[in-house]
This record gives structure tokens, C-alpha cells and sequence, in this order.
């Protein structure tokens, strides 16, 4: 197997008793499913389906697509983020969200008292589009300090010129604003601007696990799962799959 399919196994027997899991290497599986982007993908890729929420008798199931690098810290940060609530009002002690916690984006829907039930509306659905990824916070500047909307930019003007949306990518301090509120291209907007955040990441984090000096390490403390070191090691090899038939 591959250094994705040992990610998943672990995942899998942390999380058994909660999720049901499903494995397969042919991606016309994924694409017969209806999985989304399935017929596009180009390497591993996971998805959990949120089926235990969906009304008896449906059937589909709302899914959620992992778009970072499958790294096994990453993957049990995602399940959990699953959990939270698709959006919280922003918090008038400035003490940090559960989002800010588990290190998601994060994604502000600023309103005033009179389009406040839009903005809701439009929380909520940002809230699950985006599901394991960003965290959305609702902001009514008439209800909120003025020293609070200062701790969230500095282009306060901005800031006013409400129905409007925000992203903060994580680990950086500035808001971007998007240029609509209309729900499809909000959507679209924001899932490009954190892909491309995303493609970053992974390049940076295949770049370095390149670079890294794991075979110069002393057996002493090379890790005792010799399955895990020889997927470890051989990582980014390029496998031969002529005779191996795909699961289905």
C-alpha cells in the first residue's frame, strides 16, 4: 500500500465505532458514487458522507471533501471540525472560536440590523459548503464594539459596506473581501482563493517530506511497525500496478 492507504487504515481504526469507512482504487467507483470532483481527481483523495443527518428514506447523503494533503494529523483535524456548528456569532470577549482552535480558515459574514436575517441565511449555507474547512463567524456591526471590529481589520470602511464576506486564511492576520453575496459566486470565490492556499500547502509539505533525512536516521530510532517504515520510505515511489486488481 501507499503512504495515503496507512493514513486511512489508522483513521479508520481510531474512528470504527463512529464512522462506517469504504476503500477502493479504481476512481470509476468514486465517480459511479457521485462523489464530487471524482471524475477529476488526479491522486488520493477522501471524503466522509454525513448520512446519519439525512431525513429516513433519502437517498443521497450531503458530502464533505478533505482538500488538504492526507496527512494523518490533518485528516483527524477535519473529522473533528466536522462536529462543530456551521456558523457562531463573533464572540464580544474576543476569545478565540473552536475554529481558530483546530487551526481552520476563517470566513466572516458581516451584516447590519436590517439585512441580518440575510446574512444568517447566508452563514448557515457558507457554514456547510465549506464543512471542515473554514469556520464561519457572523458579525452585525450594530451590535458589535467598535475596539472589537478593530481587532478584526484595520479597514474598518470596508468593513461597513455590508452584506458582505470575508476570508482569513489561517496563520495570516489580514481579511480578504470578496466581491459578491450572492451565494453561487461567494461560494465559487472563496473555494478558489483557499485552493489556492491548498495547493501551496501541498507542494510545501511534499517538498519537504522529500528533503527529509529519514534514511540517515539510527535504528535505534527508526519506528518498530516495519510496514510503516517501508511506506514511509518508499513514499513517493512510483508503483507498479499491472498486476494488481483494483478494489471495488
Amino acid at each position: 500500500g501507499t503512504y495515503e492507504h496507512r493514513v486511512f487504515m489508522e483513521f479508520a481504526f481510531a474512528y470504527g465505532s463512529t464512522y462506517k469507512f469504504a476503500f477502493a482504487t479504481d476512481k470509476r467507483v468514486a465517480e459511479e458514487a457521485g462523489l464530487r470532483d471524482a471524475k477529476t481527481m488526479t491522486g488520493p483523495t477522501l471524503w466522509v458522507l454525513h448520512c446519519s443527518e439525512e431525513e429516513k428514506g433519502s437517498k443521497t447523503c450531503r458530502q464533505t471533501k478533505f482538500r488538504g494533503p492526507i496527512i494523518l494529523s490533518d485528516v483527524l483535524i477535519f473529522v473533528k471540525s466536522l462536529k462543530l456548528p456551521s456558523f457562531v456569532d463573533l464572540p464580544v470577549n474576543q476569545e478565540p472560536t473552536q475554529y481558530e482552535t483546530l487551526g481552520l480558515h476563517l470566513i466572516y459574514v458581516v451584516t447590519d440590523n436590517s439585512n441580518a436575517h440575510e446574512a444568517r441565511d447566508m452563514a448557515g449555507k457558507l457554514g456547510r459548503a465549506f464543512r471542515g474547512v473554514a469556520g464561519v463567524i457572523y458579525v452585525n456591526i450594530d451590535t458589535v464594539s467598535e475596539s472589537t471590529l478593530d481587532t478584526l481589520t484595520a479597514d474598518t470602511e470596508r468593513l461597513r459596506e455590508v452584506p458582505t464576506a470575508a476570508i482569513q486564511l489561517n496563520g495570516q492576520d489580514e481579511l480578504t473581501f470578496m466581491h459578491s453575496f450572492t451565494e453561487g459566486p461567494l461560494v465559487e470565490n472563496l473555494e478558489g482563493y483557499i485552493s489556492i492556499h491548498t495547493e501551496g500547502k501541498k507542494k510545501k509539505h511534499k517538498k519537504q517530506s522529500e528533503e527529509d533525512e529519514y534514511d540517515e536516521v539510527s535504528e535505534e530510532e527508526v519506528q518498530d511497525d516495519v510496514v510503516a517504515e517501508a511506506v514511509y520510505r518508499n513514499r513517493f515511489a512510483q508503483l507498479d500496478f499491472t498486476y494488481a486488481p483494483a478494489l471495488t
